[in-house]
């Protein structure tokens, strides 16, 4: 581009008054692809007569041009201030057009002016003269474009406004090579490119009138090699992989596989070419020993990842051989998979593990030939693996591990090592499992059934009892148990002796039972007449009981006999009491009646089974008082502390319970007539408080005192205060301070539970932190409402053997079975969602879990209600049966970490995917 600046001389118009008027033009060319010019257009002048040294005019006006048949015309509003010999040039406005030149690129055309002021200096005029603008050098125009591209070559054809005499390319701006020009349109062909690469192709042709070069530039792609879309996951279970080929070059296709264990370690395991110039979704398969290959570089683990490099060819042959690769491409990873199945688990030949026992304890009871029977207590039970033949590995894999299974115990074992096994809780036959785990981490297993049965010493429970309690005649009875030991075991024999002194009872012979025994292990001796024993004298006894293979003693003493009733010399008559015995367990003071024949009893023997004279007993004696003493004070089945006297001279015949040792604490319980009421009392002789219960006329009055000593108020209603506690046997209702009571079921006080206000809140709340549970594995609560949830600890203060999951998290949360069911013991007949524990149990076996690596699985053994041998109710274990739960909230972390995990592969495939998008974009 270039400019020229012109005028042509103007002048004023009606005005005498000496002006000078210039027409300006400023002419600017807008270079060969235009061919045109830009040419500015206004009026300037001067006014040279003035002698002042300024003048002013301002008004409206308007400026009309009209060149090479173009017109245009503008009004304005001018201010002009007149110096003498000085030019107004931008007074007025510039009018701009556009002129188009000739195909030669020459210009001459005709202009003219005009401007109306309508003050001095009057209209402005410059008549029609010509503008010649300068000569714009003239270049060929053409386009070109890539009319055929393939891997290697691409064809440019061209097409130009004018004849071309001569032209060349350069391939980014280098190699300069001649094209054949012949007119106005032409091609040529940019060989030995590469696939899928993109080049700057540059065409200058040189017009053949001007001899003026033209250049273009345009860019091409070739076509691009072969390449995958996309590997899918490959699960070798299939011997084949179902990809989507781009091969827009039509080329032949080789291809390297590479398995990558880490960042680090990879191969190339397979190369081979593939047959014809392939697209599209296509199976590549593959030969056995191809997968052979994958199998034997992925010994040791079961998950990797693969890529393929594409290499492109311009022939089969090539391919075939990997000559002249012309592109490679490489797809991204995708994960590659050995399945776990049958083929490729570890085999066991379960032949091979020996399990015995050193003792042969079975054989103590049989002569059956089982070396699968052991006895828990009698034997120690040992596992060997005799040959390494036990387990082949498979798929190029070895065996890393032996585990063996019972129970809750887990053992490893090694090939010739011994191993003792503890057998489990309760008899019965389990399933001894072998776990082989191979070095990808496969299992195998194989079960082996193993009874133990258990074993306990036989014994017994003798109950030695006199005739009557007292009497001389004496019988023997027994229970016992023994362990049945799979029905092979039996009691050879029962046997005692017996002798006034513990060493009298040594050497004394050994005296023989008959006995019975069933087959659930019990015992059993009828009550047998074993003789006549002094009742002033003990005996000890000695009491043996044999099974087939131990012999277990224990002993019993028979007590002296004691008489039913003693009457002494003061004439006082003792029930229960013996002469030197210094309790007296009941006594009847002053006169004692009692009608139905009491003071008629006759028939007492004259032969008492004892030389001490001062005795006087008998069965008639024994019976009459069973008979008629009991009838009328109904003793039977009780049991009295302290003296009972029976007082019969008192109008309020009264019976009275008193402790000797002290006669404040005496209560006496009366009944008779006071005034018109027939009354029943009980009265303390501490206090002289009475409290009765009375009835007249049919009704029941009370008279009760407001208050006893310690604080102990009854009136309306139970209170306490000073602190003193309800005390019911060792169990306790407590008021300590206001606002709080506590319970308390014995004298442990850490086990108290509180209700009050507490920490500024009312709460039921254990008095000792973690002391207490809510209901246990067999005494459930039905339902919990809450208001909001659960506060479990967290305080890393109260934590230890704190450690983060790892990705074995991930495996026990992908292994978990959620189902939905109904409660049996539920009534609304709705479905649940969850978990069953034998389930996740399983799950855990698998994954080589115990309930101590995980808390949230619960499993406790079932019990039921039974009477222990004082016959206090207490819970029985029902032997191989169990309670199971689990503990939701301990499900939530190994979740959270398997969200983790699977978030952090997430975002590692979206940066691969990232990172593709940019390879593509690239090319």
């Amino acid at each position: 581009m270039s400019t020229l600046n012109t005028w042509f001389d103007g002048y004023q118009e009606g005005s005498n008054q000496p002006y000078e008027v210039h027409l300006n033009c400023k002419c600017t060319t807008n270079g060969p692809s235009a061919n045109s010019s830009t040419v500015e257009v206004w009026f300037s002048f001067r006014r040279t007569n003035y002698s002042s040294y300024w003048y002013n005019e301002t008004g409206s006006a308007y400026f009309e041009v009209s060149i090479d048949g173009q017109y245009k015309k503008q009004y304005f509003q001018f201010n002009v201030n007149y110096n003498i010999n000085e030019w107004q040039d931008n007074w007025g406005p510039h009018l701009t057009f556009t002129i188009s030149h000739n195909t030669d690129g020459t210009k001459s055309c005709p202009i003219s002016a005009y401007c109306y002021l309508g003050i001095s200096p009057n209209n402005l005029v410059c008549t029609q003269k010509t503008l010649t603008l300068e000569t714009i050098p003239r270049y060929v125009e053409f386009s070109s474009v890539c009319k055929v591209s393939t891997l290697t070559s691409a064809e440019i054809s061209w097409e130009a406004n004018a004849y071309c005499s001569d032209g060349y390319y350069l391939v980014n701006g280098q190699n300069k090579k001649s094209i054949t020009t012949s007119g106005k349109v032409g091609k040529y062909t940019v060989p030995n490119l590469s696939p899928g690469k993109t080049y700057e192709i540059t065409t200058a042709l040189k017009r053949q009138d001007s001899n003026l070069w033209t250049k273009k530039t345009i860019t091409i792609t070739t076509k691009k090699g072969a390449s995958f879309a996309s590997l899918p996951a490959w699960n070798l279970s299939n011997n084949y992989i179902d990809v989507n080929i781009s091969n827009p070059g039509n080329g032949y296709i080789r291809l390297a596989l590479y398995i990558y264990l880490d960042d680090t370690s990879s191969k190339n395991v397979i190369a081979k070419a593939l047959s014809g110039t392939l697209s599209g979704s296509k199976r590549i398969t593959f030969t056995n020993s191809e997968i052979d290959k994958i199998y034997s570089f992925m010994k040791s683990t079961a998950t990797a990842t693969y890529a393929i490099h594409v290499g492109t060819y311009v022939s089969q042959s090539n391919a075939d051989t990997n000559v002249s690769i012309l592109s490679e491409t490489i797809t991204s990873k995708s994960h590659i998979t050995i399945p776990d199945t049958e083929t490729t688990r570890p085999a066991i030949d379960i032949s091979y593990l020996s399990i015995y026992d050193k003792n042969n304890a079975y054989e103590k009871f049989t002569t059956d030939s089982d070396k699968n029977i052991f006895i828990h207590s009698l034997s120690t039970s040992y596992v060997k693996i005799t040959s390494a033949s036990i387990a082949a590995a498979k798929k190029g894999a070895s065996i890393t591990s032996y585990q063996l299974i019972l129970e809750k115990n887990s053992y490893n074992l090694s090939v010739g090592t011994e191993k003792e096994i503890a057998p489990p809780i309760s008899q019965g036959e389990y399933s001894l499992t072998l776990v082989v785990t191979d070095s990808r981490g496969f299992k195998s297993s194989k079960n082996q059934s193993i009874t133990w049965y258990s074993y306990f010493l036989p014994s017994i429970i003798p109950t030695l009892k006199r005739q009557n309690n007292f009497e001389a005649p004496t019988y023997l009875s027994i229970t016992g148990k023994y362990a049945i030991v799979n029905g092979k075991n039996a009691i050879s024999y029962i046997k005692y002796k017996y002798g006034l002194t513990k060493e009298l009872c040594k050497t004394a012979k050994w005296i023989e039972l008959p006995f019975s025994s069933s087959s659930n292990g019990q015992i059993n001796v009828d009550d047998t007449p074993i003789g006549e024993f002094d009742i002033t004298k003990p005996y000890f006894f000695e009491f043996s009981v044999k099974d087939k293979n131990a012999e277990h003693s224990s002993s019993e003493t028979l007590d002296a006999g004691t008489p039913i009733m003693f009457i002494g010399d003061d004439g006082k008559i003792g029930i229960n009491k013996y002469p030197t015995r210094v309790n007296e367990i009941l006594q009847i003071e002053g006169a004692a009646h009692a009608s139905e024949g009491f003071n008629e009893i006759t028939g007492i023997s004259n032969s008492p089974a004892t030389n001490d004279s001062s005795i006087a007993a008998s069965t008639a004696l024994t019976y009459t008082l069973n008979n008629n003493l009991s009838k009328k004070l109904s003793l039977s089945g009780g049991t009295l502390t302290g003296d009972l006297t029976l007082d019969c001279t008192s109008s309020e015949k009264r019976i009275i319970f008193k402790n000797c040792s002290s006669a404040k604490k005496t209560v006496r319980l009366y009944g008779g007539q006071n005034s018109s009421s027939t009354i029943f009392g009980i009265y303390d002789l501490t206090d002289k408080n009475v409290v009765y219960m009375y009835r007249t006329n049919g009704d029941l009055y009370h008279n009760v005192p407001n208050t006893f000593a310690n604080g102990v108020s009854i009136a309306n209603g139970l209170s306490l205060s000073g602190g003193s506690p309800i005390k019911l046997g060792s169990a306790q209702i407590g008021y300590p301070v206001n606002q709080q009571m506590y319970f308390q079921a014995s004298g442990e006080a850490d086990y108290q539970l509180y209700l009050g206000v507490i920490e500024k809140v009312w709460a039921l709340y254990p008095n000792k932190n973690l002391y207490l549970q809510l209901g246990t594995a067999n005494h459930k609560w039905g339902q919990i409402y809450s208001g909001s949830s659960a506060i479990s600890t967290s305080d890393r203060s109260e934590k230890h053997d704190i450690q983060n999951l790892n990705e074995k998290s991930k495996d026990f949360i992908m292994g978990l079975l959620p189902v939905s069911y109904k409660l049996n013991t539920g009534t609304s007949g709705r479905s649940h969602y969850g978990l069953i524990a034998q389930d996740v149990e399983k799950l855990m076996q698998s994954l080589n879990m115990s309930s101590k690596d995980f808390a949230g699985f619960i499993k406790a053994p079932k019990s039921k209600p039974a009477l222990n041998k004082d016959e206090k109710i207490t819970e029985e274990y029902i032997p191989g049966e169990y309670t199971y739960g689990l503990r939701y909230e301990e499900f939530i972390a190994p979740l959270i970490k398997t969200i983790q995990i699977q978030q952090q592969e997430i975002d590692e495939l979206k940066n691969e995917l990232k990172e593709i998008k940019r390879t593509l974009e690239k090319r």
